[in-house]
């Protein structure tokens, strides 16, 4: 099994089900259009999905190929200087078990403190 934001990014986008709709035939037009497949487009797409909104997801290569696929796997609170970003990290920890709750699959993650 893949690790890290790799694997999060597939399943993600897996959950998304955005190919085909409701019948089982490929759709034809869509509602909005996420350009990159790493975490952040997958997460979008995932977001939007939910709430009914139909997403296509578009990458040139596979589903985190790029820097998502690199990434060390960690969410670095430590290297955060006070401010926007430190907050954002703060937030995204916090969505991490819940996420993994709504996917019901083991995404591994693990809060090993630092």
């Amino acid at each position: 099994m893949k690790k890290g934001y790799y694997f999060l990014a597939q399943v993600l986008l897996i959950y998304t089900g955005n190919c085909k709709n409701e019948r089982g035939t490929w759709m034809l037009s869509t509602d909005v259009v996420v350009i990159g497949g790493g975490v952040i487009g997958c997460s979008i797409a995932y977001q939007l999905s939910k709430k009914g909104v139909q997403v296509t997801l578009v990458e040139k290569n596979d589903i985190a190929s790029g820097t998502s696929g690199a990434c060390d796997k960690a969410v670095l609170l430590q290297s955060k200087n006070p401010g926007l970003h430190l907050k954002m990290a703060l937030e995204v920890v916090k969505l991490f078990p819940v996420l993994q709750k709504e996917l019901d699959i083991d995404i591994e993650y693990k809060n090993d403190g630092g």
